[in-house]
């Protein structure tokens, strides 16, 4: 996989001042390993792609927590595939707006595993993959994600 600064060059985009925030539906998701369903309107032509991304678990309720305490709300991490339809996240079909291109159903598979943070003492010091087909295809180092 590409990180951030690798994806904006390959897209031509400027590297934005601030993330960009999105959001994954709930039926988005599904379990490693489950097959990830193409909707047909991103399937002719073929436009969905993937990255590995870490997902952070947030163990309960929070809102507005200081930096100094964020981490007391993390349960732990696991590994998702962000897969997205880029058609949907451009601004002809999708508005420009993310969300649509990245929440149709299937398109979050997490895991296979949940790391609980007390076993990861450092979130930015992680190796990440992903599998198509069988094939590990997607790799980083969370440092650059």
């Amino acid at each position: 996989t590409q990180s951030t600064w690798e994806h904006a060059s390959e897209m031509k985009l400027e590297l934005p001042r601030y993330p960009v925030v999105f959001m994954k539906a709930p039926s988005a998701i599904i379990g490693a390993g489950h097959p990830i369903r193409i909707p047909a309107c991103a399937s002719d032509p073929p436009e969905v792609d993937y990255e590995v991304e870490l997902a952070v678990i947030i163990g309960r309720k929070c809102r507005n927590v200081p930096v100094s305490e964020a981490l007391d709300y993390v349960l732990g991490y696991t590994v998702a595939n962000d897969v997205s339809a880029r058609a949907w996240q451009g601004r002809e079909q999708g508005g420009g707006q993310w969300c649509r291109a990245k929440s149709f159903d299937t398109f979050l598979p997490l895991g296979p595993v949940l790391a609980l943070r007390a076993a990861i003492p450092d979130p930015q010091a992680l190796r990440l993959s992903t599998v198509l087909n069988g094939k590990k295809k997607c790799k980083t180092l969370t440092l650059l994600i």
